[in-house]
């Protein structure tokens, strides 16, 4: 038998109820550290062309269709 056939394997002996280390490490911290943990900005996010299109599709959407609600509303107001 070779040294990685008698090594268990780590993930088989842990529970399955242990949460992964960083939502541990998360708990143990007191209010003020949480606080200053929350409030640190995070990078942007690197998306695929194809998602970049469609959430810009989704802005004008959203622009044209609250152009419309407020023509709308303004209309019916006389």
């Amino acid at each position: 038998m070779t040294q990685a056939q008698t090594q268990p394997d780590p993930a088989a002996m842990l529970p399955h109820d242990v949460e992964e280390p960083e939502e541990e490490l998360i708990m143990h911290l007191e209010r003020d550290q949480l606080a200053a943990e929350t409030l640190r900005p995070l990078p942007r996010a690197h998306l695929a062309r194809g998602a970049v299109f469609a959430l810009w599709a989704l802005r004008v959407f959203v622009v044209l269709v609250s152009a419309m609600v407020i023509y709308t509303f303004i209309a019916r107001l006389h």
